[in-house]
């Protein structure tokens, strides 16, 4: 009777042990939290960037920041997320040139992409690069006036006052005591890693040329995989120009990758302005831009428009790049110059449609599919 007893007593006591699930997971239907999604990939061998500093990805903490990125409640008016301008199924961009935030406000600039922040070498964050690190950029929409609100000015309430509001939220209480373990105070620096956690998860690396690129383990080798277009287009893009004694380009390519950086396909972290232009309009505190990969749609289309002006068409941008203005000579990149004149690249109509070919075929699937990345309150 004894040993029965103390048995019996073993199983209550291994069952108090056992993880608990939070409360709110009944809040959530989409989401299995006796499963969680895996946010951690197998990076290929060849990609060798990570501005993460080697830090893993925790699942609990990405799901929780997967939920405040699709939760309205983080704008003063619970009308906006951060999905509102950075959306799934267009590579976590948004389709409009500039942002709907609140109270009918718009962005500034266009929203970029948000696909593969963690594999650049470039630490900060922005067209203009003003936030020095992800701690900052993930929190300085929430702070903006025009996109969530939590500003402090004109009467609006401060980033202390969403603190409060998540507070006294219940499923928030609990799914912070589950990913921070036993701590259901929410703070500030909770809030940033968990939204980091997640938007470093949004990968994917199973586009056509991720694939013609594990065939030949050789980036300059014509990939086996691809049509004689995309491959001409990859050459174009990898190979720096050779201009003649007249100034214009006589061989070679079209230099992308000296600022578009493959396999990465991040921006250079010192490149200087680019010099594209909207209605004559040209904002020289603009030197990023996100990574290339998934600027098109497994659709073949654009995911949205594009430069932080949200309006320029590729054709437009390759155009600019074959041969930019005379007078953008003091203010463009000295990459995109030759002898101190803007580079004349003379690029056929055939080299053009060629390096959009490529440009397709760095577009992933998972990123638009995967659920781990769904809205988990629809």
């Amino acid at each position: 009777m004894k040993i029965y007893i103390k048995f019996i007593g073993l199983i209550l006591f291994l069952s108090s042990c056992k993880e608990e699930l939070p409360i709110s997971k009944n809040k959530f239907e989409k989401i299995n939290f006796e499963k969680i999604p895996n946010y951690n990939y197998n990076i290929p061998k060849y990609i060798l960037k990570d501005n993460s500093g080697g830090v893993k990805i925790d699942n609990k903490k990405a799901l929780l920041g997967r939920i405040l990125f699709y939760d309205r409640k983080l704008s003063v008016d619970n009308t906006i997320s951060c999905s509102s301008c950075h959306i799934q199924t267009i590579g976590f961009s948004d389709s409009l040139p500039l942002s709907d935030g609140v109270y009918n406000r718009k962005t500034l600039r266009h929203s970029m992409r948000l696909g593969y922040l963690k594999f650049s070498d470039e630490p900060r964050y922005f067209w203009d690069k003003r936030a020095l690190n992800l701690l900052e950029q993930v929190i300085s929409p929430i702070q903006d006036h025009n996109e969530m609100g939590f500003s402090g000015k004109e009467n609006q309430p401060n980033f202390d006052s969403l603190m409060l509001k998540l507070n006294n939220t219940n499923y928030y209480t609990e799914l912070f005591d589950w990913a921070y373990g036993n701590d259901t105070i929410i703070t500030k620096l909770k809030l940033q890693t968990s939204l980091i956690h997640f938007i470093r998860s949004i990968h994917s690396f199973d586009s056509k040329f991720d694939k013609g690129l594990r065939l030949t383990n050789d980036i300059e080798k014509p990939f086996p995989n691809f049509t004689d277009s995309e491959n001409k287009g990859k050459l174009l893009f990898l190979k720096n120009p050779i201009f003649g004694f007249d100034e214009k380009r006589i061989s070679g390519g079209a230099g992308c990758a000296q600022c578009h950086i493959p396999p990465e396909f991040n921006i250079h972290p010192n490149i200087k302005n680019n010099g594209i232009q909207y209605n004559n309009n040209l904002d020289l505190t603009v030197t990023k831009s996100p990574s290339l990969r998934d600027l098109y749609n497994p659709e073949g289309f654009l995911n949205s428009g594009l430069t932080h002006f949200g309006k320029i068409k590729i054709d437009t941008i390759i155009e600019h790049y074959n041969h930019p203005k005379t007078y953008l000579i003091d203010s463009i990149d000295p990459k995109l110059t030759y002898n101190k004149q803007p580079q004349n690249l003379q690029l056929t109509p055939k080299e053009k449609k060629a390096l959009k070919a490529f440009l397709k075929t760095l577009t992933s699937i998972d990123i638009y599919t995967n659920e781990k990345f769904t809205n988990p309150f629809y």
